[in-house]
This record gives C-alpha cells, sequence and structure tokens, in this order.
C-alpha cells in the first residue's frame, strides 16, 4: 500500500540523492489528493512521478514524468519543472483530457504504478509486468511510439517479434509460443489501462488481434507406420539417417545431431545425450536402433559424429528445416490447396522433422511402456507427457490391476 511522506525534501538534488534506493517512491503532498513522488535509483538519481486521487473502483492515478538525470536523449527534470508536470497534468485530467504526448512506455510505466498499489494485484504482478516491459517494450521502437498514434500493424510487428518461424522441437515451440502469449496478454492489459484512463479513445490497434491459439493443447498429428515410411522416405539418403534414428529413439534432432562415436555403447546397447537441461541420459536402444547406430558408426572413432550430412559436416537445426520446409511445405497457399508434396504423401501440412520424435513416444505409451520410463528416455518430464500425450496412455488399469496376485 502506498504511503505518504510528507517531510521529505525533493526539491535539493543532494537531499534527494541521500535517499535509500527502494521500489516505493519517496511522496510530497502538493494538495488534497495529489502527490509528486520521486523513486530513488540503486546508481544515480532517480525518477518522478505525479499520483493523484483515481475515480470508481481505481484508488489513485498516476504519472510517468522522467528523470532527474541528464540523458543522451534529454536533460534532467528538476524539481520545478516535474512540480509543473503534475499540476498541469492534474488539470487536464479533471478536464477528461490529455495532451497526447504520452508514449506506449508512458502508458506501461503508469500501468505498473496502478498495479502496484492495486488491492486485487499488487506488488508481484508488478514487478512480473515491470519485467516484461523492461525487455520487451521500453528500449523497443514501439515503446517510443506515442500512444495516440500507435497502430496495429506496429503492434502486430512487436507480437510476431516475440516468436520465430523455425524451432528445434514442439516443445521448445510450445514454450516460445506461450511466453508469447503471457507477455501479450500483459502488454495489452497496459494498452486497455490507457484507454481507461483517456490517453487515448480507442482500443482499434490492438483489439482484434488474438493470441496465438492451441498453445499447450495436447499433440493431435499423429504419424502411422505408412506415413512415417513416406517422410523418411521423400528425405535426402543423408537426412534418411537422421531421421531413422529420431523414430527409434525419441531423441530430439539436435541431441541426435550431436551424438558421437564416444557417446554409443554398442555393447551396453545405450546412446548418451544431451538434452536441454544440459545434463547427459542414457537411452537405451532396441536390438535394431543398436544395430542402426552400429551400422552408421562404422569407420568412425572418438569425437566424429554419428549422423552427418553427405558432405561429411555437422547436422544443423537450419539445414534440415530448410530441407523440410522447402521440400514438403514449399508454399502454405499450395499447401492449402493439397498440391504441395506433404498434402500428396498424406502428411500433416506442418510437417517436421519433430514429428518423428512424436511417434515414438506415441507408440510407446500406446503399447505399455509406463510414462516415467518414456519421460526418462527421451528427456522430458512425466507431467509434459501425460498433458500432451495423455490420449495414448493405457487406460485399461483395472484389467491389469485384476492380474495382479496380492492374496
Amino acid at each position: 500500500m502506498a504511503t505518504t511522506k510528507t517531510t521529505i525534501n525533493l526539491t535539493n538534488p543532494t537531499a534527494r540523492g541521500k535517499l535509500i534506493a527502494r521500489r516505493e517512491p519517496y511522496w510530497t503532498k502538493i494538495q488534497a489528493g495529489l502527490y509528486l513522488g520521486f523513486r530513488r535509483s540503486v546508481d544515480k538519481g532517480g525518477y518522478w512521478i505525479g499520483r493523484r486521487a483515481g475515480e470508481g473502483e481505481t484508488r489513485y492515478e498516476y504519472l510517468n514524468i522522467g528523470s532527474d538525470q541528464d540523458s543522451a536523449e534529454a536533460a534532467g527534470i528538476e524539481h520545478t519543472s516535474a512540480l509543473a508536470k503534475v499540476n498541469e497534468w492534474n488539470t487536464e485530467r479533471l478536464r477528461g483530457i490529455s495532451d497526447g504526448s504520452e508514449t506506449v512506455s508512458d502508458i506501461c510505466r503508469v500501468y505498473v504504478e496502478w498495479l502496484r498499489i492495486s488491492e486485487k494485484r499488487g506488488p508481484k504482478s508488478a514487478y512480473d509486468a515491470e519485467k516484461r516491459f523492461e525487455r520487451l517494450v521500453y528500449n523497443a521502437p514501439i515503446g517510443k511510439t506515442r500512444f495516440k498514434d500507435l497502430k496495429e500493424i506496429q503492434v502486430l510487428k512487436w507480437r510476431a517479434a516475440l516468436v520465430e518461424d523455425d524451432y528445434e522441437d514442439d516443445e521448445e515451440k510450445a514454450r516460445k509460443q506461450d511466453s508469447a502469449n503471457r507477455n501479450f496478454k500483459s502488454f495489452r492489459a497496459a494498452l486497455n489501462y490507457g484507454v481507461k484512463k483517456k490517453y487515448r479513445s480507442d482500443a482499434d490497434a490492438w483489439k482484434s488481434i488474438e493470441l496465438i491459439p492451441d498453445v499447450g493443447a495436447s499433440r493431435e498429428d499423429f504419424l502411422g507406420a505408412a506415413q512415417r515410411k513416406a517422410f523418411i522416405g521423400a528425405m535426402p539418403e543423408d537426412l534418411q539417417k537422421l531421421a531413422t534414428a529420431l523414430l527409434m529413439t525419441g531423441a530430439r534432432p539436435g541431441e541426435m545431431a550431436k551424438a558421437q562415436i564416444a557417446h554409443f555403447d554398442k555393447d551396453a546397447g545405450i546412446l548418451k545425450l544431451k538434452g536441454k537441461t544440459k545434463k547427459w541420459r542414457d537411452v537405451y536402444l532396441s536390438d535394431t536402433a543398436r544395430a542402426f547406430i552400429a551400422e552408421n558408426a562404422k569407420g568412425k572413432i572418438g569425437r566424429a559424429f554419428i549422423f552427418t550430412r553427405a558432405d561429411g559436416e555437422q547436422w544443423q537445426a537450419h539445414m534440415w528445416c530448410s530441407i523440410i520446409r522447402q521440400k514438403f511445405r514449399p508454399a502454405s497457399e499450395e499447401n492449402k490447396k493439397g498440391e504441395g508434396l506433404a498434402a500428396k504423401l498424406g502428411l500433416p501440412l506442418n510437417i517436421v522433422m519433430y514429428h518423428l520424435r512424436h511417434a515414438y513416444i506415441s507408440e510407446s505409451l500406446a503399447q505399455g511402456i509406463d510414462v516415467f520410463t518414456v519421460a526418462r528416455l527421451c528427456g522430458t518430464s512425466v507431467e509434459m507427457i501425460q498433458k500432451h500425450y495423455h490420449k495414448f496412455i493405457p487406460s485399461n488399469i483395472q484389467e491389469r490391476l485384476s492380474k495382479v496376485a496380492i492374496i
């Protein structure tokens, strides 16, 4: 909850410099319901903030004024100027207008201040939003745009920059898209707050922009045996080998591309892989997988990669992504019309190498391998398996329990 400090001297730079850095501003009362605040920075100087009594359910309204320190962009704001801005802001707000000079960053900062003292949200929500805006808004072109001039194309470009076109696997894609949705929701809330407080009259620039759909949904594209054979068979020979290894082990493409001869124990039938956690795990191989990897390991020693391109170079994510994109889905419109290779082979139009890992996990679960073992072999969590592959987990628990002889 905000506290009012009436004995703090904010007029003198030396006095402000002696204040202890903290998140809650030091407030001085101008008149009933109107305050000038100063938030002391950890390094040097600080920032001026205006506060006034809100209307309706809003307890306070805030004005981001700026720093008292000189910068490359602007001179520092002295106490008299900050005080004048608060009084001017209060007069304009009483008349229900804004001068339109506020930037998107200004709106986000005012929104953060509201969150900080909100009884429903509080400091934790304010901290989360503030960190997102520091990373994605304050130093970005959109942050310097005047709020009243913000256009939909600017918001779309900003949102597009939060996500990527190519991902090494579906788990990475799901995480980044989920993160993009959370970032956009926080940003959108700040923009809506700006409209509510009459910094602009409409939300046309962002109201029609939807969240990325189906993030966190269970896996729906399952490749049957015939589809898996067609997918791998249409690849170049060197990529076929890497793809087959993925199908036999459930490894991520990047993990298998980094697998070296030293990581393969033929006698034990174990391949050591390092995943996203940077920790090694033992992948136990079927007899077929062991024989296949052993065949591709012939003539290689030590730190040589088991699977390489035809020219001997190590596989990189952009290489197989480019091949799959160009060969199976060269043009989205073409695929939508059923004319692309993916459509002709009866494959998902969004086909990627990760579908082979998906097939391994799905088949393993469907054939009775327990969730814990599948998660350990594939370097993921039990929660991830249950969330995305639950429909492949056998549900005949009563039948299996009946076969357990306890008495």
